[in-house]
């Protein structure tokens, strides 16, 4: 591998690192649903994140941040048509009442 290449994963290792640290934030910040666990382990399917940066596998890191990502767009994508129904459901609700 050549020092060109030697960089560009140096920061495509760093950008994984600050996404994973984004999500590691949104949970903390909006914790994990009732009956969810967060599990960091070395699986491709569960996030793992080593804050020291020394992770093992930056295959398996790559693809768990990948996985956490989607995990988090689809949570969110659950609540706003959660939300969308819900306003619906007023809105019906209003114009009945009216």
């Amino acid at each position: 591998m050549n020092r060109i290449e030697t960089q560009e994963l140096g920061r495509l290792n760093n950008c994984l690192q600050e996404i994973a640290k984004l999500l590691l934030n949104d949970f903390d910040q909006y914790g994990v649903e009732e009956g969810h666990d967060l599990h960091l382990t070395s699986t491709p399917a569960i996030f793992v994140f080593d804050e020291s940066g020394d992770n093992n596998n930056p295959v398996v890191f790559a693809e768990s941040v990948v996985s956490a990502v989607q995990a988090a767009l689809n949570k969110r994508q659950l609540e706003i048509h959660q939300l969308q129904v819900r306003l619906r459901h007023n809105f019906t609700t209003l114009h009945v009442l009216t």
